[in-house]
């Protein structure tokens, strides 16, 4: 059985898609029985014509706006490639990548997204830009985005904490100048205090999922100076 491709309304196309891939996107209700297809080999064709898939028996009106179906228990789609992964993985086996982060695709419904987006319109989620750089700063339209990495911040909260090492990263200076203060006028005696309260937080940054860590310290438009 040769691999399928989709084109979706916005001419983005979408695939190599196997036959169990177009089963499953069929019964999400992305994929029609009059919906247009093209084989790797350049045949193209309804999905009705496929042998073998399965279409629910009652016609959709053009009148209702279709429900968006659950992902299946324990299951998202990769931003990169749109196939179907755990919620806990680290790599998609489709495509190789980091499964979250990109703006490819929608992480609830695999639907195709385009650079500019920031909610998906046909499931209203909302399009995270987690991962998607891991250098300081990253240019974008209106200027300079500072994006934390989680890795770095649990990293400097275990071994440099006692001194604010972890604070001046995430841009709490205040708190920062706080702990180096403490550990530099009590010639080292509230280091022990400030290293276990920056050895928590590094654990913490460490096992927060990248989701969590990128809605409570998202991007900045300018370089953070704040307690």
């Amino acid at each position: 059985m040769p691999n399928f491709f989709l084109t979706d309304a916005d001419g983005n196309k979408q695939g190599p898609l196997t036959i169990e891939r177009l089963q499953t996107l069929i019964e999400r209700g992305v994929v029609k029985s009059n919906t247009p297809l093209e084989t790797d080999t350049g045949h193209k064709g309804l999905a009705g014509q496929i042998p073998g898939l399965k279409f629910n028996a009652a016609a959709s009106s053009p009148f209702v706006q279709p429900t968006q179906a659950a992902p299946l228990p324990g299951n998202v789609f990769c931003t990169n490639c749109g196939n179907p992964v755990s919620e806990h993985a680290v790599a998609c086996m489709s495509c190789g990548a980091k499964p979250t982060g990109h703006r490819k695709f929608c992480r609830q419904c695999a639907a195709a997204l385009n650079s500019e987006q920031v909610v998906c319109i046909r499931c209203g989620t909302g399009v995270s830009t987690a991962g998607a750089s891991r250098s300081a700063g990253v240019r974008t339209n209106s200027g300079t985005s500072w994006e934390k990495n989680k890795l770095v911040a649990g990293l400097l909260g275990i071994f440099l904490g006692g001194c604010g090492a972890q604070k001046y990263y995430m841009g709490s200076w205040g708190w920062g100048l706080v702990f180096t203060g403490a550990l530099l006028l009590t010639m080292g005696f509230s280091g022990l205090v400030t290293g276990i309260i920056g050895l928590i937080e590094g654990i913490m940054f460490l096992i927060m999922s990248e989701e969590t860590f990128a809605g409570k310290y998202p991007p900045e438009t300018e370089a953070p100076f704040r307690w």
